[in-house]
């Protein structure tokens, strides 16, 4: 349930989770993909998922067993699908505030999810972080 779902979020474990998407062992990757899937259907965790680095986490990762490469991919549907109204808000608003660790996985994650409406911030924020880094502004 919900409660469950924000209480694994917010006694950090979403980052042992995304550790066990690497193991070698089929069925313990199996399992940390559909804990991640449960985790993701409550929209207020995905600001965490995508911080934490889930989402790149998903797309790169080397899923040994079909059911867990199908998870993977219900997984970045459903995030796709709560990223908008109250928590793209909040992703926006850790696009200007957030660590730069941060900032990169937001993009990222807006990236890949195909954001149309982050574009734009998204794009001149990165271009800021790279002018600011090169000295130039």
């Amino acid at each position: 349930d919900s409660h469950n779902q924000a209480g694994i979020v917010y006694n950090g474990g979403l980052v042992p989770l995304r550790k066990l998407l690497d193991s070698k062992n089929g069925c313990l990757q199996h399992n940390a993909a559909f804990a991640l899937y449960g985790i993701a259907e409550n929209e207020d965790n995905v600001s965490d998922f995508i911080k934490v680095g889930g989402v790149q986490k998903l797309q790169d990762g080397e899923f040994i067993i079909q059911a867990t490469k199908d998870c993977v991919a219900k997984t970045m549907k459903r995030l796709e699908e709560k990223i908008n109204g109250r928590v793209l808000n909040h992703l926006l608003y850790l696009m200007r505030v957030g660590e730069k660790a941060v900032q990169r996985r937001i993009a990222l994650a807006l990236a890949f999810e195909g954001c149309p409406k982050a574009h734009v911030l998204v794009c001149s924020n990165l271009l800021r972080s790279v002018i600011c880094s090169y000295h130039l502004f």
